[in-house]
Protein backbone atom coordinates (compact mmCIF):
# COMPACT_ATOMS: atom_id res chain seq x y z
CA UNK A 1 0.00 0.00 0.00
CA UNK A 2 1.14 3.40 -0.46
CA UNK A 3 1.22 6.42 1.06
CA UNK A 4 0.06 8.98 -1.66
CA UNK A 5 -3.65 9.73 -1.20
CA UNK A 6 -4.23 13.38 0.32
CA UNK A 7 -7.66 13.81 2.08
CA UNK A 8 -9.33 16.10 4.23
CA UNK A 9 -11.99 15.75 6.53
CA UNK A 10 -14.43 18.44 8.07
CA UNK A 11 -15.56 17.71 11.69
CA UNK A 12 -18.37 19.46 11.55
CA UNK A 13 -19.84 18.21 8.13
CA UNK A 14 -18.22 14.38 9.12
CA UNK A 15 -17.32 14.29 5.21
CA UNK A 16 -14.09 13.14 3.78
CA UNK A 17 -12.81 14.95 0.16
CA UNK A 18 -10.33 14.14 -1.96
CA UNK A 19 -7.33 16.65 -2.26
CA UNK A 20 -4.22 17.04 -4.97
CA UNK A 21 -2.28 13.90 -4.07
CA UNK A 22 1.34 13.44 -3.23
CA UNK A 23 3.47 12.87 -6.42
CA UNK A 24 6.36 10.79 -4.34
CA UNK A 25 5.83 7.46 -2.77
CA UNK A 26 6.68 5.60 0.40
CA UNK A 27 4.83 2.58 2.25
CA UNK A 28 5.46 3.55 5.60
CA UNK A 29 7.79 4.96 8.27
CA UNK A 30 7.26 8.58 7.20
CA UNK A 31 7.60 11.56 9.75
CA UNK A 32 4.79 14.32 10.00
CA UNK A 33 4.05 17.47 11.32
CA UNK A 34 2.62 20.60 11.03
CA UNK A 35 4.68 23.76 10.33
CA UNK A 36 4.17 27.17 8.41
CA UNK A 37 0.91 26.61 7.37
CA UNK A 38 1.33 23.39 5.84
CA UNK A 39 1.78 19.75 6.54
CA UNK A 40 5.45 18.13 6.50
CA UNK A 41 6.50 15.09 5.72
CA UNK A 42 9.95 13.69 5.55
CA UNK A 43 11.40 10.31 4.79
CA UNK A 44 9.52 7.25 4.41
CA UNK A 45 10.71 3.74 3.07
CA UNK A 46 9.30 2.48 -0.37
CA UNK A 47 9.15 -0.77 -0.18
CA UNK A 48 12.40 -1.26 -1.41
CA UNK A 49 14.43 1.55 0.29
CA UNK A 50 15.14 4.40 2.45
CA UNK A 51 13.69 7.92 0.97
CA UNK A 52 15.15 11.48 1.12
CA UNK A 53 12.01 12.99 1.05
CA UNK A 54 10.62 16.28 1.91
CA UNK A 55 7.36 17.16 0.98
CA UNK A 56 4.53 19.91 2.65
CA UNK A 57 1.24 20.23 1.49
CA UNK A 58 -0.59 23.30 1.51
CA UNK A 59 -4.32 23.19 2.67
CA UNK A 60 -4.87 26.76 1.07
CA UNK A 61 -3.55 25.99 -2.32
CA UNK A 62 -4.27 22.15 -2.23
CA UNK A 63 -0.87 21.44 -3.66
CA UNK A 64 2.09 19.69 -2.56
CA UNK A 65 5.88 21.98 -2.64
CA UNK A 66 9.04 19.69 -2.48
CA UNK A 67 11.09 20.88 0.29
CA UNK A 68 14.90 20.51 0.21
CA UNK A 69 16.55 17.39 0.54
CA UNK A 70 17.89 16.39 3.71
CA UNK A 71 20.76 14.90 2.29
CA UNK A 72 20.18 11.68 3.68
CA UNK A 73 17.72 8.93 3.54
CA UNK A 74 15.48 7.87 6.82
CA UNK A 75 12.60 6.31 7.79
CA UNK A 76 10.34 5.58 11.16
CA UNK A 77 11.93 9.07 12.21
CA UNK A 78 9.84 11.50 14.68
CA UNK A 79 9.33 15.21 12.88
CA UNK A 80 8.14 17.73 15.17
CA UNK A 81 7.34 21.20 14.71
CA UNK A 82 9.31 23.27 17.43
CA UNK A 83 9.02 26.90 16.86
CA UNK A 84 9.35 27.42 13.57
CA UNK A 85 11.79 24.90 12.23
CA UNK A 86 11.28 21.02 12.29
CA UNK A 87 13.04 18.14 14.17
CA UNK A 88 13.40 14.55 12.87
CA UNK A 89 14.94 12.27 15.62
CA UNK A 90 15.97 8.67 15.61
CA UNK A 91 14.32 5.91 13.25
CA UNK A 92 16.14 4.76 10.77
CA UNK A 93 18.55 5.54 7.89
CA UNK A 94 20.44 2.30 6.91
CA UNK A 95 18.59 -1.17 7.23
CA UNK A 96 17.31 -2.17 10.61
CA UNK A 97 20.21 -0.31 12.60
CA UNK A 98 17.95 2.23 15.07
CA UNK A 99 19.48 6.16 14.94
CA UNK A 100 20.31 8.70 17.67
CA UNK A 101 20.43 11.37 14.56
CA UNK A 102 18.58 14.70 15.14
CA UNK A 103 18.74 17.07 12.58
CA UNK A 104 16.63 20.50 11.95
CA UNK A 105 14.72 21.54 9.37
CA UNK A 106 14.18 25.47 8.73
CA UNK A 107 11.01 26.16 5.98
CA UNK A 108 11.76 29.64 5.88
CA UNK A 109 15.58 29.56 4.50
CA UNK A 110 14.84 25.84 3.44
CA UNK A 111 18.10 24.32 5.03
CA UNK A 112 18.72 21.38 7.52
CA UNK A 113 21.03 21.65 9.95
CA UNK A 114 22.90 18.71 12.41
CA UNK A 115 22.14 18.88 15.75
CA UNK A 116 23.33 17.14 19.05
CA UNK A 117 22.58 13.20 18.86
CA UNK A 118 20.21 11.47 21.03
CA UNK A 119 21.66 9.89 24.02
CA UNK A 120 19.23 6.54 23.05
CA UNK A 121 19.10 5.27 19.71
CA UNK A 122 15.51 5.28 18.74
CA UNK A 123 13.24 3.81 16.19
CA UNK A 124 10.92 7.12 15.71
CA UNK A 125 7.73 7.80 16.47
CA UNK A 126 8.76 8.43 20.12
CA UNK A 127 7.59 11.91 20.93
CA UNK A 128 5.59 14.77 22.51
CA UNK A 129 6.90 18.19 21.76
CA UNK A 130 6.01 21.60 23.04
CA UNK A 131 7.39 25.01 22.09
CA UNK A 132 10.71 24.01 22.26
CA UNK A 133 11.10 21.04 24.06
CA UNK A 134 10.80 17.51 22.53
CA UNK A 135 10.87 14.97 25.08
CA UNK A 136 11.07 11.12 24.16
CA UNK A 137 9.01 8.33 26.22
CA UNK A 138 11.59 4.91 25.40
CA UNK A 139 10.48 2.52 28.27
CA UNK A 140 12.31 1.04 31.00
CA UNK A 141 15.49 1.93 29.65
CA UNK A 142 14.98 5.44 30.22
CA UNK A 143 13.40 8.77 28.83
CA UNK A 144 15.17 11.67 27.22
CA UNK A 145 14.36 15.66 25.95
CA UNK A 146 15.37 17.67 23.43
CA UNK A 147 15.80 21.29 24.11
CA UNK A 148 15.96 23.51 20.69
CA UNK A 149 17.11 26.17 22.15
CA UNK A 150 20.14 24.82 23.94
CA UNK A 151 20.73 21.92 21.73
CA UNK A 152 21.22 19.36 24.08
CA UNK A 153 19.58 16.27 25.45
CA UNK A 154 19.19 15.34 29.19
CA UNK A 155 17.67 12.42 30.63
CA UNK A 156 14.37 12.03 32.35
CA UNK A 157 12.79 9.44 34.40
CA UNK A 158 11.85 5.70 32.60
CA UNK A 159 8.73 5.29 31.42
CA UNK A 160 8.52 2.23 33.76
CA UNK A 161 6.86 -0.19 32.25
CA UNK A 162 5.87 -3.60 33.86
CA UNK A 163 6.27 -6.79 31.80
CA UNK A 164 10.23 -6.61 31.36
CA UNK A 165 10.47 -5.08 27.54
CA UNK A 166 11.36 -2.40 26.35
CA UNK A 167 9.32 -0.38 24.10
CA UNK A 168 11.68 1.65 21.46
CA UNK A 169 8.82 3.85 19.96
CA UNK A 170 5.45 5.07 20.68
CA UNK A 171 3.13 7.34 18.80
CA UNK A 172 3.54 11.02 18.53
CA UNK A 173 1.92 14.62 19.18
CA UNK A 174 2.32 18.16 18.59
CA UNK A 175 0.95 20.56 20.87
Amino acid sequence: MALRDTDEYDMVADVWTAKTDKTTTASYGVGAAPANYGAYYVGGYSGSSYLADCDAFYHAMNAWIAGTAPGFSMADNSLTAMGKKLYAMGGSTTGPVTSARCDEYDPSAATWASKTAATLARNGRGGKSGYNTQKFATGTSGSSKFDAIANSWAAMAAVGYTGGTDVDEMGSASV
